[in-house]
């Protein structure tokens, strides 16, 4: 059996599980119709807003990773120049 049967399969199984999860939460759920849709809004609503927030958090944290690069090639640029003037001036 190959690889991409298997992937198929998985995901077939994957996606079979998950509908009938959420058919059989629903159909046991504790509260009514409104209440449980408002349940699941809410839900989705703090968990996009968090990942929002991790998205933004990691945006900055590349960031200031970049800047932080920059300083150090900023550097190597200026030790290499320096070194390349000494050399000149001494060879000459």
């Amino acid at each position: 059996m190959s690889n991409r049967m298997r992937w198929t399969e998985s995901v077939s199984a994957l996606a079979l599980g998950l509908g009938v999860g959420a058919a059989l939460g629903l159909l046991f759920a504790p509260w009514s119709g409104p209440n449980t849709r408002d349940s699941v809004i809410e839900g989705a609503t703090e968990t996009l807003d968090g990942a929002i927030a991790a998205g933004a958090a990691l945006s900055q944290h590349a960031k200031d990773s970049i800047d932080q690069v920059k300083g150090q090639v900023k550097k190597a640029i200026e030790v290499g120049d320096q070194a390349y003037r000494e050399a000149k001036s001494s060879s000459s």
